[in-house]
């Protein structure tokens, strides 16, 4: 196992110790390059006997979101469907109505209409994982910090929040920069 894999599988075990392993573990995937590297880290470590203990009794299962915002939107919910099925994966496609007059820019609109399609999917438990790593963190305190957010604003995205009543999202990438992602993308042909 690789030194990214082996970091992404130990902040898994720490960050999911508390939740049953019963619990499905679904990966938030866009088909992107970050999302890409941690479905093929996450489907990959499953069959490592290294991590077979923290995979024992957890099923993984992939959600693309299909905003529809796209021309090729629909060629990005079939790649996601077939990179999935080629690492064994099961895959659920979701497509989602993009509240386009809602004020609060398209963006913003995807962002809660994607949200709210994960919540609901996890509703009756489980664990969504997302591909946001150290490069997005600064992004995000950035726009914070000139929208003039406060103290919540200067904390940035949490690695583990709760989605749900029941479910929980984490971001395992949370403190891997994007040149780690891409290096790991090369070396493996992603």
């Amino acid at each position: 196992m690789d030194t990214l894999a082996a970091a992404v599988l130990t902040r898994l075990e720490a960050g999911l110790r508390d939740r049953p392993a019963a619990e499905p573990i679904y990966l938030a995937y866009s088909g992107g390059l970050d999302s890409t590297v941690l479905l093929h880290i996450l489907a990959h470590t499953r069959k490592t006997p290294s991590a077979r203990a923290f995979w024992e009794g957890r099923s993984l299962r992939a959600i693309h979101i299909n905003h529809g915002l796209q021309v090729a939107a629909n060629d990005w919910a079939r790649h996601c469907r077939q990179q999935c099925e080629r690492w064994s994966v099961s895959c659920d496609i979701e497509d989602v109505a993009v509240a386009r007059d809602a004020g609060k820019g398209l963006e913003a609109a995807a962002r809660e209409a994607r949200y709210q399609a994960f919540a609901q999917r996890l509703g009756n438990g489980g664990v969504l994982l997302t591909a946001h790593h150290l490069d997005d963190q600064a992004e995000t305190l950035l726009q914070r910090l000139m929208r003039a957010s406060g103290l919540r604003g200067l904390a940035g995205m949490p690695e583990s929040r709760p989605l749900s009543e029941c479910s929980t999202l984490f971001r395992p990438l949370l403190s891997t920069a994007r040149r780690e992602l891409e290096t790991y993308a090369q070396a493996h042909g992603l």
